[in-house]
């Protein structure tokens, strides 16, 4: 387990890389119901295990629930993705 290390720069970074990615990716995310504030703690389950479920989820905490948050993924799936991330890309010249 990768445990939480949260930075103020690495939260704005994380808002705005999702939502680059969501408005790249999709052409519409439609919130649907009503939330009312109770102060209490919220969990949050997708009802099917993707890669963009953490960022749908950042999303609707920053436009909705405005609480301090935390996305959890298998440690294997965050290392592939992050392994794809920094691949050096090929260039045929």
């Amino acid at each position: 387990m990768i445990k939480a290390n949260r930075t103020w720069l690495g939260v704005r970074f994380f808002n705005l890389y999702s939502c680059l990615q969501l408005k790249r990716n999709f052409n519409k995310i439609h919130f649907d119901g009503n939330f009312v504030a109770s102060g209490k703690p919220i969990l949050i389950i997708s009802n099917h295990f993707s890669w963009w479920d953490g960022f749908i989820q950042i999303l609707l905490n920053k436009r909705f629930l405005k609480k301090q948050f935390h996305v959890m993924m298998l440690e294997e799936q965050l290392l592939e993705h992050l392994d794809r991330a920094v691949e050096p890309q090929v260039v045929a010249a």
